[in-house]
């Protein structure tokens, strides 16, 4: 029976080692998406500074400035998206890792609740052992201390 509870409490931390792994996974691709804006962001605002700057743009090159532009607008927005959808997934992930070191924790309660219950009739088991020898010694005193009255 204790082998059962010991493979159980095992599985458990591997459970709760895998919600960690994938918790950390989508933080990290969260961070990198996060990342990606920002770099699109930087890239927008350089291109705004560049294009305040120069002199003499032709029409067509502005044309394709803002078509470029508005594409950086576009691909931010689908970002933002999916960093919003990351961010669901996120704390999916993280409600997860809670149930799964909550059960973790239920495992190893009833581990040492075992262990405690086994250890206390062991000692059950040596109290009655004592209490049978003290007995045993009594009655060998009383039968010895009769014949010898």
């Amino acid at each position: 029976m204790k082998k059962i509870y010991k493979i159980l409490l095992h599985i458990r931390e591997l459970e709760e080692k895998q919600k960690k792994k994938e918790l950390a996974d989508t933080i990290s691709e969260r961070v990198k998406k996060e990342q990606e804006i920002k770099s699109l962001e930087e890239e927008k605002r350089k291109l705004s500074s560049d294009m305040r700057e120069g002199e003499g743009i032709s029409a067509w090159f502005l044309a394709q400035f803002l078509q470029y532009i508005e594409g950086l607008r576009e691909d931010k927005k689908h970002k933002e998206k999916e960093l919003a959808q990351m961010l669901l997934v996120e704390e999916q992930k993280r409600q997860e890792l809670l149930e799964a070191k909550k059960e973790r924790n239920v495992v190893e309660n009833l581990v040492e609740r075992k262990k405690l219950e086994e250890k206390f009739e062991e000692i059950k088991k040596q109290e009655k052992i004592s209490d049978e020898l003290v007995i045993l010694r009594y009655r060998e005193g009383k039968i010895g201390g009769t014949e010898e009255e």
